[in-house]
């Protein structure tokens, strides 16, 4: 914008902190920009129970799901953590991308195989021969932008218990037969494997496949597969999988997946899905999380739990301030009939729709991807605004914002507003389940790396585990591990490197439901002469090879994987 300025006029008056109603912004002779209108933001009081502070989310909602596992893709950190994939995404690796693959043969592969992003994961295939005559690592770069289907959560992890689910559902479709190679797991295996893993735990992740979230399919749209809806029921969301999807409903996947494929490019309203929802989480995380420290707090002496009640009260206004219009008006305690849906629920509106409101304007150009997507943004929204300005209007009527001429309640008020307060933003965490608040505390040092237990090491062993179906009926067909094994103590002599991992099983519950753990860089898990070994001593060769068809299968980070 040429010329341009952004008045934001803050009242600091005895009564209210408020800005400004409009905020004038020079437009001139900008065709694609233009202010929110905010004046007309008072319109929707006329609909009071939209934006109803006792309405929380249904019980079966996904929104928050899809607006989680969407912030989550191409990291490692959070689907390791959920490990059981719901996503299914079009994407595409540019041109000069470098992609690796060990072997014991010293030939270029002819038909489908997997491929690493990292050598790390893929070198520990070619040392795993190395007794017998050594092994071979490629190196192979693009050349040309290779499309891909992009699979979430864990799925390049050898389980049975999801992480597969919707691979061997799109495999072992009849029509699909032809491609059924296509979906091949890469084990890999290594401590060496997990650190460059962790190089993309968080956001961007793995920056080397650019996602096209308008063929997002997520088997968390009701629509889509209303038959996991009764599965899903009381249970855990570690405990999701696809597992129980009906036949109607893989029909429907199968439909939805053929046309987002042959769909022709470029499609969709041209809306940066990614970095909406991460200003989204990157706008209250941080700030949830001091609130949750703040509320976590107790104290006999009633002052120190009045200020810390007043530094809670101040941090909710902080994260509200830009939704503060100047029409609200604050009545004075004990006003009669007076609540917080009647006065704050123009803030509650304001906050919901600020990042979605503008977007009507391209909804007719959106994919239906991209409407499950602004739903899941609406929905996050909304629920994070409900809460937060619920708590910040009722502190404000409990005399505890410094900025607001209200008489403070009686003593014992104060105590039990910190008291919902602390079961209100608990709930709203726990609703919202984003990994970046689960971490090592304290941070690891130089030496240490945080980690979550995921496949192959401290993972459970499996046994007798069946292949998938050819032609399931139904994802009940999928198949299930008859046994874990939990071996403690050396590996058998002559037992692989990469099987000696199953050696250090966690317990089945940190399996089941993955907790931060610190480990040392310094010293790893498996007798330390393996990985001193050098290349020369292992017999590897290493082949540079440049071309255009590469391998079918690529593993991303640590586990998980797409398809060519």
């Amino acid at each position: 914008m040429r010329s341009q300025s952004l008045v934001a006029a803050l009242s600091l008056g005895s009564t209210a902190l408020a800005l400004h109603s409009q905020f004038p912004v020079n437009t001139a002779g900008e065709t694609g920009v233009r202010p929110l209108d905010i004046v007309n933001l008072n319109s929707f009081s006329s609909n009071p129970e939209q934006w109803n502070f006792d309405e929380g989310p249904a019980k079966n909602a996904t929104g928050n799901l899809i607006f989680d596992t969407v912030n989550s893709f191409l990291q490692h950190w959070p689907n390791t953590r959920y490990r059981n994939g719901h996503n299914i995404v079009p994407g595409v690796i540019p041109i000069g991308t470098l992609l690796y693959h060990g072997t014991s043969r010293d030939t270029i592969p002819s038909e489908p195989e997997w491929v690493a992003t990292d050598p790390e994961h893929s070198i520990i295939f070619a040392r795993h021969n190395a007794r017998s005559g050594g092994g071979w690592h490629l190196t192979l770069a693009a050349t040309r932008p290779l499309k891909v289907l992009y699979f979430d959560g864990s799925s390049a992890a050898k389980v049975t218990d999801g992480t597969m689910d919707v691979q061997f559902i799109v495999a072992s479709i009849p029509e699909q037969a032809s491609d059924r190679d296509v979906i091949k797991a890469l084990w890999t295996r290594g401590f060496e494997a997990m650190h460059a893993g962790s190089w993309r735990n968080r956001y961007p992740g793995d920056s080397r496949i650019v996602l096209d979230l308008t063929g997002l399919i997520s088997l968390y749209d009701t629509a889509l597969a209303p038959s996991l809806v009764p599965v899903r029921a009381g249970l855990e969301r570690c405990d999701h999988r696809v597992h129980g999807l009906s036949s109607e409903d893989i029909s429907r996947l199968m439909r939805k997946l053929t046309e987002v494929v042959s769909r022709p490019d470029p499609v969709g309203s041209g809306i940066n899905w990614k970095t909406l929802i991460h200003v989204i989480v990157d706008r209250y995380a941080d700030r949830l999380e001091l609130m949750q420290h703040l509320l976590n707090f107790t104290s006999s002496d009633s002052q120190e739990l009045l200020q810390r009640g007043k530094l809670a009260q101040a941090q909710l206004r902080i994260m509200l301030t830009p939704y503060l219009l100047h029409s609200i008006a604050v009545p004075s305690a004990g006003t009669s009939g007076v609540n917080a849906s009647r006065w704050a629920s123009p803030v509650f509106r304001h906050c919901a729709t600020t990042h979605t409101s503008q977007m009507i304007n391209q909804k007719p150009s959106m994919t239906s991807s991209e409407h499950l997507l602004l739903k899941a943004v609406e929905d996050t929204t909304r629920e994070i605004c409900r809460v937060t300005t619920k708590m910040w209007a009722d502190g404000v009527m409990s005399g505890l914002d410094t900025l607001f001429q209200v008489e403070m309640n009686e003593e014992g008020e104060v105590t039990r507003l910190m008291g919902e307060w602390r079961q209100d933003m608990q709930k709203l965490m726990s609703w919202l389940d984003w990994s970046v608040w689960i971490k090592c505390r304290p941070a690891c040092g130089p030496e240490e790396m945080c980690y979550l237990p995921t496949w192959p090491i401290g993972a459970p062993r499996l046994c007798n585990s069946p292949p998938p179906p050819r032609y399931p009926q139904n994802a009940t067909d999928a198949p299930e591990a008859k046994c874990f094994v939990d071996r403690v103590g050396p590996p058998p002599e002559g037992q692989s490197v990469s099987d000696a991992l199953f050696s250090f099983p966690a317990p089945v519950e940190d399996w089941r439901k993955p907790q931060p753990n610190r480990g040392s860089r310094s010293v790893l898990l498996l007798d330390k002469s393996v990985y001193d070994t050098t290349p020369d001593e292992l017999n590897v060769r290493y082949i540079n090879y440049v071309s255009a068809d590469v391998p079918r299968l690529i593993t991303l980070g640590y586990g998980y994987s797409l398809s060519l």
